[in-house]
Order: C-alpha cells, then structure tokens, then sequence
C-alpha cells in the first residue's frame, strides 16, 4: 500500500551549501495544500507527525508513502523554501494489492507467442505437433495435472483432425482428461501465422476463391461466374459442404472430384487450405513444380522460309533417220522442284525441378500459454 520515498537517505542543504539541519517536509495531496499522511513504517500503522524533521545533517529518516500522486514541500528549519514538487507519481508496483489485473490483461489459457529461443517454458508448452495430458497420460510434450485448463481449450476449439485425441474423444474434454487420454498440440513448426478468412465478418478472400457456381447432378464440371483466384489442387467447399478438389479449369469450367448436386447460384469457396475459415488449418509448402498445365498460355515463335532446289532442264527427245535409237537434246536451262517445307521441330527444354517459393521468413520457437 506504499512506497518509500527517500529509498536512499541523502542530506538536504541550504542555498548557501550548509547541511539543513531540522529541515521540513510537508506533504500534500497533489495540487493542493491538504496534508497527505505518511508513515514510519510500510504497514502504514505509525504515522509521522506534520511535518516530518530532519536530523542536523539534514537528512530525513525512512518516510513511506501512500499510494497516491502528491507533493513534497522542504523548507529549513526556520520556514525557509529549499524546494516545493508537486505531480510525483507514485503508482502502486505491479502484482501489488494496489493493482486491480483483469482477465484480459493477462496472458490466458491457450494464448500463443513467440521467442527468439529454443526449449521448454515454464507456463507453456512448445507447439510442436507432440501430445498433452495428465500426469499418467504418457503425453510427449507435457503430461501433468496443471494441463487441464490447455486440454479442454483444445479440445472445445478445434476438430479432433486438428487437436486429436487418443483413442477418439469422449463425452467431455474434463472425462477425456481424467481417462488419461493425450491431446494433440496443434503444430507451428515451419508455419507462419495468418488470421482466417472471415474472423468473425464477411470473408475477405485473400487466401481462398469466393464465387459462385452452377453444381449439376452427376458431373464434375462445374461452370463457375469467375475464376479468379481458382487454382488446380485447392479444396472447394460448396454451400459450406466440403466437395473436392479442383483437377482442371476450362474457362468458367473448374472440374473437381466430386461432383456435388445443387442448386444454381450456389457459393463456391476453394483454397489450399482444407478450409480457409477453420481455426487451427494449415497449409503451404517450400517449393512447388509447376506443370504444362499451370503455365501461361504462350508461344514459340520460329522463323521458316521455304526454298527452291534446281534441276537441269532436260528437252525432248528426237529420233534421226535410220538411228537405232532416239537422242536427247538438252536446252541449256535450269528448273525448280516445287516449294516444300524442311519439317523444323522445336526441342523441349527444362528439367522439371522444384522452384521456391518462401517468403523472407525468421524463426522463432512458438509457445502456447497452459
């Protein structure tokens, strides 16, 4: 309930140098001239007498004081002003009965940070993809009584595919714990953090596709309004129900697995993700490959002229009188065969290896509050 003020008892002097001997302090409350009590000891049950004086070096002895912001007035020991301070905060230290700490100032079960540092925590435990539970669970990463709390908030808040729990889960995340059965803690290894796609308000789009589609019964072909943002490999999630995944797109025809039938004019979600507004999914890899079909349409420009190829010019044949044979007579001149085309093909090029594509990243180990 106080604070000492003059924690390092130090002589107070005249304007001339000298030690104040029998100096006087007056405190107030802050901006006014109301005595504020202050006491010898820090229990607050023996107050100083107004003011309080100074020994003949001018030192004060111990003096505490409430809580509060006030001011301090010093005179000599015959009324003379040596100094007079007011606004001195003199706040209550934190944890203290002074201090009233709510719920939402405070880390709370299942909050996540991040440190620059590697191994355990006390408080916390490392989300690393091990198990929780109590003390005779057998749980990798943490197995005791006080992971209760961190048990029950897994398991009220993500799926069992996310968070699973041993053996299936039961009735109640309280009977789960009491059975000694583990929980898995949801793993940051390798991911970056990235808020869900809705949160609470209309979805943003960033990482998933948001259109909507036309679904007929008995095909997987379906014509979508916009295929922005669609991409080969997402998972599409029609009218909320999971569908499939997206093989090929055609224009406005993405085909997927499955081939889901409703009605018209349906919403159409897809992402690489299993569900873009699921708390706790993950996706995303380092590298990729990308395919034929993943390219820019493009083309190869080639440059062929077709050419001529000469061939004597043969005239006709004539017979002389009496020969036994015909004899050629040649003109003299040149002629072409037809224009044909040397057949050019295109080699292909490239390897196929994977390219990266991860962003300017830091690592940090990730903590999850117990």
């Amino acid at each position: 309930m106080t604070n000492l003020w003059n924690q390092v008892p130090t002589p107070v002097f005249t304007s001339t140098g000298a030690f104040a001997a029998g100096a006087l302090a007056y405190f107030y409350l802050d901006n006014s001239t109301t005595p504020l009590v202050v006491y010898r000891d820090a229990a607050l049950a023996h107050p100083y007498p107004f003011p309080v004086v100074a020994d003949n070096k001018g030192v004060f002895p111990p003096i505490y004081v409430p809580y509060v912001t006030y001011r301090r007035r010093i005179t000599t020991a015959t009324g003379v002003l040596i100094s007079d301070t007011g606004d001195i905060d003199n706040p209550p230290p934190p944890g203290s009965a002074g201090i009233v700490v709510s719920a939402d100032q405070i880390f709370q079960t299942g909050d996540p940070i991040w440190r620059l540092r590697v191994g355990t925590m006390t408080g916390w435990v490392r989300m690393n993809g091990r198990t929780l539970g109590s003390a005779l669970s057998a749980a990798t990463e943490y197995a005791a009584a006080d992971a209760a709390n961190l048990f029950a908030f897994l398991w009220n808040n993500l799926p069992d595919s996310i968070a699973t729990v041993s053996s299936g889960r039961g009735a109640t995340a309280v009977a789960d714990f009491a059975a000694n059965k583990t929980i898995v803690i949801p793993t940051m290894q390798g991911y970056l953090a990235a808020g869900v796609d809705d949160m609470g308000a209309t979805a943003a789009g960033r990482i998933q596709a948001i259109t909507t589609c036309n679904p007929p019964g008995g095909s997987g072909v379906i014509p979508v309004t916009s295929v922005t943002g669609i991409a080969v490999g997402q998972n599409v999630w029609i009218n909320g129900l999971a569908a499939g995944v997206v093989n090929s797109i055609s224009g406005l025809n993405v085909t997927i697995s499955t081939s889901p039938a409703l009605g018209a004019g349906v919403s159409w979600r897809s992402s690489f993700f299993s569900d873009a507004q699921q708390i706790g999914a993950a996706a995303g890899a380092a590298n990729a490959i990308m395919t034929t079909a993943q390219m820019p349409t493009h083309s190869h420009g080639t440059t062929e002229v077709p050419h001529l190829h000469t061939y004597p010019d043969v005239g006709a044949n004539t017979a002389q009188a009496g020969a036994t044979s015909a004899t050629t007579t040649l003109s003299g001149g040149t002629g072409n065969t037809s224009a044909v085309a040397t057949g050019l093909t295109i080699n292909n090029a490239g390897s196929g290896q994977p390219m990266g594509i991860l962003q300017p990243t830091r690592l940090f180990t990730a903590y999850m509050k117990l």
